[in-house]
């Protein structure tokens, strides 16, 4: 029988008594299929006494050439109990494992057992790979009960799994969380590109499972971080999840916990970020369930690890993670990033016994730094930990300041009012004598509104927007170093169409424009969105105009509505500009609303109105009968019909027993006009269709003196007609 105190490769699983068994035991093996050590004795692997076999282990008495004795039941795939020992010798009895037992829960901060197990299959590759034999890795322990020699067989090479290659600055597929740890940027993501800038991290050894590195948990350097950052945002995580009791679920039965464990459970795992390319079994979220996918997460890449050493949670989506299972000559998909190579990957196993502390990799300065297990950690930046908090009051807008952080000065705060609409520019500037970089950060009532380092010798700056409602007391703090360095919050407000502030983003706060302004407003940061009205001119060509600056970040939307009918919706994109008319008619009153969003940049606009001039008056002619308008035929009449325009009416007596009518049609028209020509009953006395660009004539035979009425509608053009 083979028992271990851990496992000893895929398909190792966990019983109630606390020890692993090989697959080979497990209460569902099927014994018809052939183990991977018969495989192995069938191709001449296991070699008898006295043979030039290495290990010079015994054959058992059995068949079965790995020299374990099957366990005396009438089942052989049925794996029994350790045998108990006797009477007053101090050691447990280990109960045997139920036949279908579910993977028993870890105590908080140990290996949740079988995790990875459970999730993939059961140690058969969630599937893949069942079967297939490589060369057999031979383990031989002394089990503290009998010293049994035992044997672990591992992996193939044959068609390997496809693993998801997981970049830093992504958070994959189904999340289970929002993201819990800082966006990488500045020295973490150089980090991730180019590993540590003195320190080497550690790469494991080159006999870890399948065609990967082995490395132990709790090696020196396997990890890394900074002292004075968080890796991951536990009490963010641990909010999400008790509130989400679905998540919570599908989160623990990854993990093997109950969901009220959760809390206490992640309090035992300490932040850090990988300090190599690590295989993992990922597990996203989706319809209820957790959905594995075996992964590799990039160098850097932020996780909780339990006191094994063992990854457990992605922090960048919460998704909690197992140990992987290891195929032979797998393949990857997904981007690679520029650093990436399959033989740098590693595997981390657990260590044999929990720690209480890691030593990491600094990753800005290659230092190694003690952090001792769990989330509430006293190393400062580490989730629960306390810090020097310095206040140093109040600072003026358009000030430069010098500073400094120092040995016993590890932080600055200062504080300043900003006004609605603001535009504030935060610069900083570090020493080239300075020692390490500084972290700025803008807040307000927890939210960051600006994170970044400035290196020594180096400047950094960053634009703050603010919307129409968005002032308040914000919150200037300077930490890391030591350093000396200077900086500056600039203001301005903004001026969107000339008025002293930012455009409301609703009805009730937009500004109102007058027909034929030129606005220039900004859109950007904390601003998504400027809201304006203007009063509407019925029976008028309604004209708007607009541009995006060339520095734009992406395109600018323009939206125009009346009465909730939107009647144009145009992106314009960075350096570009748009036009568009529409006819209005007689009955369109009220407000316009233009709504400007989506875009990170300057835009102008200018919206107006063209009267009409139909008919011999002004203003658009009426599209009823009640009020068509009176018009002298012995003249050229003139117009334009279409889109809110519906209908032109006109109204004339015939000036004799013969009347001709010609009418045209603007070559820009956008489809064809008709032209109707009625009796004062409503009889028709002809119709006809021109084309954009066309002419088109008739004659029709009326009364001299009699009322004739004359009907344009369809179409979306300018129209001539005369009479002859």
């Amino acid at each position: 029988m083979v028992v271990s105190d851990t496992p000893m490769g895929n398909g190792w699983w966990q019983a109630s008594d606390g020890k692993w068994y090989s697959p080979e035991q497990h209460p569902g093996h099927d014994a018809t299929e052939q183990t991977p050590a018969a495989e192995e004795s069938a191709a001449g692997g296991a070699q008898p006494p006295g043979s030039d076999d290495p290990t010079g282990v015994q054959p058992s008495a059995s068949d079965d050439p790995t020299g374990v004795q099957p366990p005396a039941s009438e089942d052989p795939t049925m794996a029994q109990p350790p045998a108990s020992p006797p009477p007053g010798s101090g050691e447990p009895t280990a109960a045997q494992p139920p036949a279908s037992a579910p993977p028993p829960a870890a105590p908080p901060g140990g290996a949740p057992p079988a995790a990875g197990a459970a999730a993939a299959g059961a140690g058969d590759g969630g599937g893949k790979g069942k079967g297939k034999v490589i060369a057999a890795v031979v383990v031989v322990l002394a089990l503290i009960g009998g010293g049994v020699a035992a044997f672990a067989l591992l992996g193939d090479d044959e068609a390997g799994a496809s693993v998801t290659l997981e970049p830093i600055a992504e958070t994959g597929p189904d999340p289970f969380t929002e993201p819990a740890a800082p966006e990488p940027s500045g020295t973490l993501a150089e980090f991730a590109e180019n590993g540590s800038p003195g320190e080497p991290m550690a790469e494991g050894s080159e006999d870890g499972p399948g065609d990967y590195r082995g490395a132990e948990g709790t090696e020196v350097g396997l990890y890394g971080g900074t002292q004075r950052e968080d890796a991951c945002d536990v009490a963010q995580l641990t909010d999400f999840l008790m509130n989400e009791p679905a998540k919570a679920e599908a989160w623990a039965s990854v993990i093997g916990i109950d969901p009220a464990e959760i809390p206490d459970y992640l309090r035992t795992l300490t932040p850090v970020n990988l300090g190599s390319d690590t295989r993992v079994l990922n597990h996203g979220y989706a319809d209820g369930e957790p959905t594995p996918r075996e992964s590799v997460l990039q160098r850097g890449t932020a996780a909780l690890v339990d006191t094994r050493g063992v990854p457990r949670v992605k922090c960048s989506c919460g998704n909690p993670l197992a140990e992987p299972a290891v195929d032979g000559g797998e393949s990857f998909e997904g981007d690679e990033w520029p650093s990436f190579e399959g033989a740098t990957v590693i595997v981390v196993v657990g260590a044999n016994v929990d720690t209480d502390a890691f030593e990491l990799v600094d990753y800005e300065t290659g230092e190694l730094f003690t952090r001792q297990a769990g989330s509430g950690s006293d190393d400062p930046g580490i989730g629960g930990a306390t810090q020097d908090q310095v206040d140093d009051g109040p600072i003026d807008f358009d000030t430069e300041y010098e500073d400094a952080l120092e040995e016993d000065r590890t932080e600055a705060r200062y504080t300043l009012d900003a006004p609605d609409g603001a535009i504030m520019t935060l610069e900083v500037a570090n020493d080239p004598d300075s020692v390490r970089s500084v972290r700025t950060q803008f807040t307000s009532d927890g939210e960051t509104f600006a994170s970044f380092r400035t290196a020594p010798g180096a400047e950094e700056s960053e634009t703050i927007i603010l919307d129409h409602e968005g002032g308040g007391q914000f919150e200037l703090a300077f930490d890391e170093g030591p350093a000396a360095y200077t900086f500056t919050v600039g203001l301005e407000v903004q001026s969107d169409a000339g008025e002293d502030g930012d455009a409301g983003s609703d009805f009730a706060s937009a500004f109102e424009i007058a027909a034929g302004q030129e606005v220039a407003g900004l859109l950007g940061g904390q601003d998504g969105t400027d809201h304006y009205t203007l009063e509407i001119q019925p029976g008028t060509t309604f004209t708007y105009t607009a541009a995006t600056a060339r520095d734009a970040v992406r395109a600018v939307r323009h939206q125009i509505s009346l009465d909730g009918d939107r009647f144009f919706s145009e992106r314009v994109a960075p350096g570009a500009d748009t036009e568009f008319d529409i006819l209005l008619g007689e009955d369109d009153e009220g407000t316009l609303e233009i709504i400007v969003d989506e875009g990170g940049a300057d835009y102008s606009f200018t919206a107006d109105f063209v009267s009409a001039d139909e008919g011999g008056g002004p203003g658009d002619a009426p599209a009823t009968l009640a009020d068509a308008r009176a018009i002298d035929p012995s003249g050229p009449l003139i117009g334009e019909v279409g889109t809110r325009d519906s209908a032109d009416y006109y109204t004339f007596d015939a000036p004799g027993p013969s009347l001709a009518i010609t009418a045209t049609n603007s070559a820009d028209a956008v489809r064809a006009v008709r032209v109707q020509l009625q009796d004062a009953s409503g009889g028709s006395l002809t119709s006809f269709r021109v084309s954009p660009g066309s002419e088109t004539s008739e004659t029709v035979e009326v009364e001299p003196g009699t009322e004739v009425r004359l009907i344009v509608d369809e179409g979306r053009g300018a129209y001539e007609i005369t009479f002859g």
